[in-house]
């Protein structure tokens, strides 16, 4: 229920950070711990991106749980990754 009026779903996502765990009892058993990490490259010039990256799209291996993409000004290269703690 909100001030505005009550609202009603089939779905919630409940997204949350490391500090949940007595937050919402219900959902102490049901949440999926997942670790994610990102590193920037510094600022490249951009023919450097260009041979890097030419078509300025995300690369990624979902077997390794990672990816690369230029960064939303395209100055940089971003490698991130997930892991799944179940």
């Amino acid at each position: 229920m909100t001030s505005a009026g009550t609202v009603q779903a089939r779905q919630v996502l409940v997204c949350t950070d490391g500090y949940t765990d007595g937050a919402i009892p219900f959902l102490r058993h049901r949440l999926v711990p997942v670790r994610s990490r990102i590193i920037a490259t510094e600022e490249l010039a951009p023919e450097v991106m260009a041979r890097l990256m030419p078509k300025l799209m995300m690369i990624e291996n979902r077997q390794l749980g990672f990816c690369f993409r230029p960064s939303p000004d395209g100055k940089r290269i971003l490698l991130g990754g997930v892991t799944v703690l179940a």
